[in-house]
């Protein structure tokens, strides 16, 4: 009796073991699929209170983009392979494949698109583990409701903000602050949302914004109609209709049944 509840007792241990070592051993894996298809919005926007500056050309530049459509094409283990058409208001188009690696920030091939990451990310979790960032690097600050596609997702929020000059004039040193958000889709790792915000003493601009138009990856959901009427008044309605009819049966039946002669 002893030697078969020391055996069975050795295999719980076990089995606990192998369980804890299973889930220590799971890492975080990007959420997509070959097929996912996503579209996106790229607009900019720019203001000054110096009436002699002009837009910024890069400005502009985002502001001629009808949409972006990203198509993945391949995942192995980390690397997510993609193709990007950026089509423009002059019916040009911009074709890029793109591999990149979600866990280190690392791109192939050509640079583009970077908008993949790890899926299932939590709250103080490093956006690019193996980047060169580090224990310094990206942090998921907050997991937040928000509605991309036309459906509520679980979101995180990354921001990261400081110095910066103007890319487009390098003469010019004056320090700006510039401050980039990207909201992820938790559960599968995909940017639904980024911009990109730099202000300086006298001009300011958010000088990329993407927003997730349309995706394959989850359907559209509908909103339950509100009714223009209190409940008590629809429950009084339904009763006076069901009475209407089972009377118009009655009276239908009545009329139609046959007729006694008398001898």
């Amino acid at each position: 009796m002893n030697l078969k509840l020391t055996a069975a007792l050795s295999l719980t241990v076990l089995l606990c073991f192998g369980l804890v070592g299973q889930s220590l051993a799971q890492t975080h894996m990007p959420g997509v699929q070959p097929g996912d298809e996503f579209v996106y919005g790229i607009t900019s926007y720019w203001s000054s209170s110096n009436a002699s500056l002009t837009a910024p050309v890069q400005f502009l530049d985002v502001n001629n983009t009808l949409w972006y459509n990203v198509t993945v094409s391949y995942v192995q283990e980390t690397n997510v392979t993609a193709m990007t058409a950026q089509h423009f208001v002059n019916n040009t188009e911009d074709n890029r494949l793109i591999t990149l690696d979600v866990e280190s920030d690392t791109m192939y091939f050509m640079e583009g698109f970077r908008g993949f990451y790890l899926a299932n990310l939590s709250v103080n979790d490093l956006l690019h583990p193996t980047g060169e960032d580090g224990e310094d690097g990206l942090r998921v600050n907050e997991t937040v409701s928000r509605e991309y596609a036309s459906s509520k997702r679980d979101t995180n929020v990354v921001i990261i903000s400081g110095p910066s000059t103007l890319a487009s004039d390098p003469t010019n040193m004056t320090l700006g602050t510039t401050t980039i958000t990207y909201y992820i889709d938790k559960a599968t790792g995909v940017l639904v949302e980024r911009k990109d915000f730099t202000e300086f003493p006298d001009q300011s601009g958010t000088e990329q914004h993407w927003v997730l138009k349309w995706t394959s990856l989850w359907t559209i959901t509908t909103p339950v109609a509100e009714f223009p009427l209190p409940i008590p008044v629809l429950i009084a309605i339904v009763v006076v209709v069901v009475v209407a009819i089972s009377a118009t049966i009655f009276y239908k039946k009545w009329r139609t049944r046959p007729k006694r002669h008398r001898r």
